[in-house]
């Protein structure tokens, strides 16, 4: 029994100084390049394309000239440099956009103008870009009523289109720069506009769509021309009512005065009125052709 403990402590010390040994020639302890990998850290979440900065510096008269890369322990890039650097900082670019898996093991190795090689390894976890990437993308919004050009009067409906990829979040319609109208997530996205509140001529429509991400898009103008006044003026002739007088017991020509011929009507508004007249039998009871006569009498419109 003594013997093989004694078999045993000589052994482990034969161990010991074989490790020594091994550490005393490894590239470390001969003068191998210093790497440190300073972004990404180790434990840190990356998706998609990741720049990776790789630290070197060589503590002998040797410089660095190459310079790898290994994203689970293979090769991905190598970098020889045009003129060996005693020390620096290297990017390299890596798309994790196509990696599967949870975390990825990234390597960096820096070799010297003899051989020498230092390495640094970390561990980064990663984040699926396609699953959890911020929206970015904006949503699409045109206005489809009414045409660009189109004459309008009274009150008209405005319409819009918009889509997203994921959600439209809110419409809001604008009448020549000014906010008309908001719609909240509830297509279809329609309001009114009463024109006969602002004044004839060219006004300028345009909508603007949010999305749940907060991006912001805007339809293209639409040119529309208010004819209110022309309209009114349809209504208002289409609305006056003849003014008829009958005939005096002498047969003289009626006189119609202003308040019988009142009509009702803005300021400055005038209709004519056309009145036919005949004359009495002449003496002896002979049958004499009635004789026409034609007078126009101008009614102003009181207000």
């Amino acid at each position: 029994m003594p013997k093989l403990r004694s078999f045993c402590w000589s052994l482990l010390g034969h161990i010991g100084i074989v490790s020594f040994v091994a550490m005393a020639l490894s590239p470390a302890a001969v003068g191998a390049p210093l790497v440190q990998i300073t972004r990404p850290q180790h434990g840190e979440t990356v998706y998609g394309q990741t720049s990776i900065d790789v630290a070197y510096r060589s503590d002998t008269d040797n410089p660095v000239e190459i310079l790898q890369l290994y994203v689970d322990n293979r090769r991905v890039r190598e970098v020889v440099l045009a003129v060996p650097r005693i020390e620096g900082v290297q990017t390299f670019s890596w798309d994790f956009s196509f990696a599967r898996g949870t975390s990825h093991t990234i390597r960096a190795a820096a070799i010297d103008t003899k051989g020498n090689e230092g390495q640094a390894e970390i561990i980064v976890r990663l984040r699926s870009i396609t699953t959890e990437q911020p929206d970015q993308i904006p949503p699409v919004v045109n206005i489809y009523y009414p045409a660009q050009g189109a004459e309008v009067s009274g009150e008209i409906e405005l319409k819009a289109n918009a889509t997203d990829n994921v959600g439209v979040n809110a419409v809001f319609f604008y009448v020549d720069g000014k906010l008309h109208t908001m719609i909240m997530n509830a297509p279809p996205f329609v309001t009114k506009w009463d024109t006969t509140r602002g004044t004839d001529g060219p006004h300028l429509l345009r909508a603007s769509a949010w999305d749940e991400a907060d991006n912001q898009a805007n339809s293209a103008e639409v040119t529309v021309i208010v004819n209110n006044r022309a309209r009114t003026s349809v209504q208002l002739a289409a609305s006056t009512p003849a003014v008829t007088p009958g005939p005096t017991p002498d047969g003289a020509p009626a006189v119609v005065s202003p308040s019988a011929a009142r009509v009702s009507g803005p300021p400055a508004t005038e209709s004519v009125v056309q009145q036919t007249f005949g004359s009495p039998e002449t003496a002896g009871g002979s049958a004499a052709s009635a004789a026409t006569q034609a007078d126009e009498v101008k009614v102003a419109a009181l207000p």
